[in-house]
């Protein structure tokens, strides 16, 4: 009878300890990304055992644990000022964390009490990211001392901790010694750049969120390491054409003057007579009249000459006036000395002739 009341005892005992370690939490996922701005459940799952009481907490880094609410023998929860309106707690015992910022990062604590006052803790680590835009690939081209640098660098404008890698025509960097990485794999260096290294480049940036790509061709404009050996480079061809289209102007212009010589000759002559006539007339009339005097004062000499041999030759009407002033007195009788000094080439003919007969009848008595 002993032994069967002691079996008994450690029955209801066994019993006992199956009923209070029946309670336990399981946990939906470890680790929760979460989107800034949007919202995140942290799922966990209960056996049918009752609960006394449910709550959860949060401890963040370098900071206590913060319980964010409190929910005993199926009351409404009681929950924080920091998290009111923001957290919804479930039947289940999961909840719903709104408009999520990055200080709600952190590892959320779920604790469940039975009746007989035993404890059971889950734990989910949440993290908040925003998600990746499109990657942007710059391309620079340097030429060294020995060879062509090729420099390629991706670049995301939003995005939590991007990683990158690169792969080139579709597959991984080959292991050439030719193509280098930075340290967080932005930028890609390849060097001793050749024709086999024309090809597509795409970069691959991801984050906790997902992935995105963005791909690149290297091509002649990048690079005259792309150009077949045949091509021009563009200055190359710049030089050609521009000596092509004067080859052709001097061609038109050889082919006017051929065509044209005399309308063109008559023209310039033409040119310089007209800018003879206005160097003329800028240096005005003095300049006429000393040409004229020059030659009416020769005509004179040249007629005392002949008048002399016997020979009358009358003055020629060059000019309208005329200078006397180199004329001998007798030529000029009377007037006044304005009258004497400028006569007209009419009067001084007159004049002229009558000296020259008076000559010739003293000389013939």
């Amino acid at each position: 009878m002993a032994l069967l009341g002691w079996g008994c005892i450690v029955c209801i005992l066994a019993a006992a300890g199956t009923i209070a370690e029946a309670v336990q939490v399981t946990v939906g996922s470890p680790v929760v990304h979460g989107i800034l701005g949007q919202s995140v459940l942290l799922s966990i799952s209960l056996d049918s055992t009752p609960l006394k009481s449910l709550q959860w907490s949060v401890k963040k880094e370098d900071s206590q644990k913060l319980r964010i609410l409190k929910a005993e023998n199926k009351t409404q929860p009681e929950i924080i000022s920091t998290f009111l309106h923001r957290v919804e707690l479930l039947k289940n015992g999961s909840i719903l964390l709104r408009n999520l910022n990055f200080s709600d990062q952190g590892v959320y604590i779920v604790t469940v009490t039975n009746w007989d006052g035993r404890e059971e803790t889950g734990t989910i680590t949440l993290t908040v990211s925003t998600p990746l835009s499109e990657p942007l690939i710059s391309v620079s081209v340097s030429n060294t001392s020995h060879s062509m640098l090729l420099t390629l660098s991706c670049e995301v404008t939003e995005g939590t901790q991007p990683s990158y890698w690169w792969l080139k025509d579709g597959k991984p960097l080959p292991q050439d010694g030719r193509h280098f990485v930075s340290e967080q794999n932005s930028s890609l260096e390849v060097r001793n750049v050749t024709e086999r290294d024309c090809v597509t480049y795409t970069c691959v940036s991801r984050n906790r969120l997902g992935s995105r790509e963005a791909q690149r061709n290297i091509t002649a404009n990048d690079t005259t390491a792309c150009l077949p050996a045949w091509a021009l480079t563009q200055a190359q061809a710049l030089s050609i054409a521009a000596a092509a289209l004067c080859a052709a102007g001097l061609c038109v212009i050889l082919y006017c003057t051929k065509k044209h010589y005399q309308e063109i000759w008559q023209w310039i002559r033409g040119v310089q007579e007209e800018r003879g006539l206005e160097e003329i007339n800028r240096r005005g009339i003095g300049i006429r009249r000393d040409y004229q005097l020059d030659t009416l004062e020769e005509n004179l000499y040249n007629e005392e000459a002949d008048a002399q041999d016997g020979v009358v030759v009358s003055v020629g009407a060059v000019l309208p006036y005329i200078y006397m002033d180199f004329l001998p007195a007798g030529i000029c009788r009377g007037g006044t000395a304005e009258e004497r000094v400028y006569s007209t080439i009419e009067d001084t003919a007159a004049q002229a002739e009558g000296s020259h007969t008076h000559t010739h009848t003293e000389i013939t008595q």
